[in-house]
């Protein structure tokens, strides 16, 4: 086992390298979805598909003046 730690070791550094990058990735998409903004990073007003959007939901049910209170799915 040691000689092929030894033999790998620079695969092996490459590989957690990678897979930190990607962790952080995710994570920076997951809090972005979580703070309510756009994946895309575009103006939601001009997008083709903001009807399927999170985001777009999320501002329409928070409309100031919006009469009747947003249904809330559990």
């Amino acid at each position: 086992m040691p000689g092929f730690l030894t033999a790998h070791l620079a695969d092996l550094v490459i590989l957690a390298a990678l897979a930190l990058v990607m962790a952080l990735a995710v994570r920076s998409m997951v809090r972005a979805g979580k703070a309510g903004k756009s994946s895309c990073g575009c103006d939601c007003a001009r997008c083709a598909s903001c009807g399927s959007c999170a985001a777009a939901k999320r501002q329409r049910e928070n409309r100031p003046g919006q009469t009747g209170s947003p249904v809330k799915k559990p």
